[in-house]
């Protein structure tokens, strides 16, 4: 094997961790769309067609569940910022739901479809992330649903 073909990178010192090149992932909900295709498309002459026209159902409906909850959230956090003139300053689910019900949301929103708790995190310009982790349970995947909420 050739030194040409050999992939190229920076050499990382012993003892630094290695900064993962720039990569685009797809968007959750076009994942999400492409899988529940997927499976109905497996489903036609298949033995286990209910089984698989079940499962994307079940995909449609536990996306649409979670980006309503994420949007609720977003409402209240948005109800907040009018009244307060700026974002929670808040680092996870549970001191967000806290400080929001009852006054800016009817209902506590803590987990996604898949029982996962939703997370928080400040991102660029000081603008809120809401994250689920999506059907996989682990963040930071393609399948994760996001959601915004920037200063006012």
């Amino acid at each position: 094997m050739s030194k040409v073909d050999a992939p190229r990178h920076d050499p990382v010192p012993i003892g630094e961790v290695a900064q993962a090149p720039f990569a685009v992932l797809p968007d959750p909900l076009e994942l999400f769309v492409v899988r529940t295709t997927r499976l109905r498309s497996l489903a036609q002459g298949s033995e286990l067609a209910p089984y698989l026209t079940f499962l994307a159902a079940l995909t449609e409906v536990r996306t649409r569940q979670t980006q309503q909850s994420l949007e609720q959230l977003q409402e209240g956090i948005r109800k907040y910022q009018a009244k307060r003139g700026a974002l929670p300053a808040v680092s996870d689910i549970v001191k967000l739901t806290d400080l929001l019900f009852p006054e800016y949301m009817a209902e506590v929103v803590r987990y996604d479809a898949w029982s996962h708790e939703f997370k928080i995190n400040f991102v660029a310009n000081s603008t809120l992330q809401l994250s689920s982790a999506g059907p996989d349970g682990v963040p930071g995947t393609a399948d994760d649903i996001r959601l915004e909420v920037r200063p006012i």
